[in-house]
């Protein structure tokens, strides 16, 4: 095995490894997000007669959660890089 195979081998471990962080960390952020965002609608549904608060927190949590996915993370630009 020559130097550059072995060289571009540590490179692509390093990459999946700094894209698998990459991607951790923009998912945890999408979610606490979304949380936060399903934690007005049960705050205001306190207040105000807001019916089915459980169910459209949830409904932006997913939203919220799949957007910072697919904008925020490698996963995000590879499916801009390859789109039709």
């Amino acid at each position: 095995m020559s130097r550059d195979q072995l060289i571009l081998g540590f490179v692509k471990r390093i990459r999946k490894r700094l894209c698998g962080q990459t991607f951790l960390k923009w998912t945890v952020l999408a979610a606490a997000t979304g949380l936060f965002v399903w934690g007005i609608f049960n705050t205001v549904a306190l207040f105000v007669p807001f019916y089915n608060a459980i169910l459209y927190g949830f409904i932006a949590f997913a939203v919220v959660l799949i957007a910072g996915i697919l904008v925020f993370s490698p996963i995000g630009d590879y499916l801009i890089e390859h789109a039709v």
